[in-house]
């Protein structure tokens, strides 16, 4: 037998040979479907020839996020910067004693603008509850844009949104009936009355204690005054005890749950207010308007002072006077309210309910 012959015999057929490979093929496939098949396979899979083919692509695109962040990070630390330039100008304008009243007003009113950073609250209310108290008569105008200042602390915005700030920043000007905590508002209102109270200068007493020195911000004590009244959406809870309120506009003003003890209201307009369980107990006032103010009649009863009218009040429930509120003070919603129980000397209401809003504010 030759040598060809004997290779011949020994060799497989090409037929078996390309079974063979296809079966080899095969069973790497199975092997590879069965790694796939596990949460590990399927991650390498899928990572794997990622990694392999696009390395030089996703160090592109870490190089790119990396600079982005970095530019964030340089943009916020710029942004801080402007911020707390802007706000020590604002500071240095409004408490410039050498500065015209105009530039200190105009301080002020960029102050206001800050009140809606948190970590900026304290140094504004300390800043406007001082400009409050100058006691120039020249002054008068910037104490007035420091009253306008802390009214604009809180916004109806801040009320619907219910996010905490208007509490937080009305305790910190107006103090907490809770806890008998002070606001730097009240607490010097209280402060600057009693130091009137200790004059013997009748003259001086006169001069604080009317409508035109409230008004006009004419003296300390009128500013402390006019800065309560501008913050009237939102005086809930506050603490303004034996406060000196007189002849301060408090129409439709929100005092639900308010320590009034021993305050001072004297010829102070609280029409359609909200005094639902408000201390009022031993309260001095002397012509205030109760025109259907909202008092709690049943809970305070005896508490209630002697000389308080309650002949023109209403008794509402808290959530009854929000609602009336809301609804700009409707008088079809007022008397679908009091139902029958509309004092008689306000009876004549039921007739000209379209009348209630503009009562609200003035007779």
């Amino acid at each position: 037998m030759s040598n060809t012959e004997e290779r011949n015999e020994t060799s497989s057929p090409p037929e078996t040979v390309k079974i063979e490979l296809e079966n080899d093929k095969l069973r790497l496939e199975t092997d590879k479907l069965r790694r796939e098949s596990t949460r590990l396979g399927r991650f390498a899979a899928l990572i794997l020839p990622v990694s392999q083919s696009s390395i030089t692509a996703i160090v592109a695109i870490l190089g790119v996020v990396f600079s982005i962040w970095s530019l964030y990070q340089q943009r916020t630390s710029q942004d801080q910067q402007n911020h707390d330039k802007a706000l020590q100008i604002a500071l240095e304008m409004a408490t410039d004693n050498k500065g015209q009243a105009d530039r200190r007003i105009s301080g002020i009113y960029q102050l206001q603008r800050f009140w809606i950073n948190q970590e900026d609250e304290a140094v504004v209310a300390a800043t406007l509850s001082a400009l409050l108290v100058l006691p120039d008569e020249q002054d008068a105008s910037v104490r007035c844009a420091a009253a306008e200042a802390i009214g604009a602390a809180v916004t109806q915005d801040d009320l619907k949104a219910n996010n905490g700030r208007a509490t937080r920043v009305t305790r910190l000007l107006f103090g907490d009936a809770k806890d008998g905590s002070l606001g730097l508002v009240s607490h010097a209102n209280y402060l600057l009355r009693q130091t009137l109270d200790k004059s013997t200068n009748r003259k001086e007493f006169d001069a604080q204690d009317s409508k035109t020195a409230t008004w006009g911000c004419k003296t300390p004590l009128a500013a402390t005054r006019e800065a309560i009244r501008k913050s009237w959406r939102n005086l809930r809870n506050t603490n303004l005890a034996y406060t000196d309120l007189s002849y301060a506009e408090f129409y439709e003003a929100d005092l639900a749950n308010a320590n009034l003890s021993g305050a001072i209201l004297n010829n102070t307009n609280l029409r359609c207010a909200n005094l639902f369980e408000a201390d009022i107990e031993s309260t001095f006032n002397r012509g205030s308007d109760l025109f259907l103010a909202n008092i709690n009649q049943a809970i305070y009863g005896i508490n209630i002072p002697d000389q308080l009218s309650l002949d023109k009040s209403i008794s509402l429930s808290d959530d009854d006077w929000r609602q009336w509120r809301d609804r700009k003070f409707d008088g079809e919603m007022l008397m679908k309210f009091v139902g029958q129980h509309l004092p008689a000397s306000l009876n004549y209401l039921r007739t000209m309910t379209e009348y209630v809003p503009r009562l609200c504010v003035s007779p």
